[in-house]
């Protein structure tokens, strides 16, 4: 039995993502978002994403379908921990949803 401790499983990933950014020139963060998309499988990121960039790009949630103004309120709701924060303590995701930055680190933290 093989075992693969967390921090051997981040550096994999970090490595696969710093090769797919070599390879499409794509951002570290962009790359794991199309990994992600793909379901880890290289194979299929070879054969897709050339000539398809901005299809691909869409699809895996890397560039708005319909990009909404930012909110310019003076205070916004988070969607996971339903706390109101001024706006300045929020990220405006590409998808148009706000999350506190605290939820959102909390979030790629455990997806990652």
């Amino acid at each position: 039995m093989v075992f693969v401790t967390i921090s051997e499983i981040k550096d994999l990933i970090a490595k696969k993502c710093e090769e797919i950014s070599e390879l499409t020139g794509l951002t570290f963060d962009e790359s794991l978002i199309i990994y992600n998309h793909f379901h880890w499988r290289r194979d299929l990121i070879e054969q897709e994403w050339f000539g398809n960039e901005s299809k691909i790009s869409k699809l895996a949630g890397l560039e708005p379908l319909d990009k909404q103004p930012e909110n310019k309120s003076p205070a916004i709701t988070c969607l996971m921990c339903f706390d109101t924060k001024p706006s300045c303590e929020f990220d405006n995701l590409k998808c148009n949803h706000y999350l506190c930055k605290e939820c959102y680190q909390d979030y790629i933290d455990f997806n990652v």
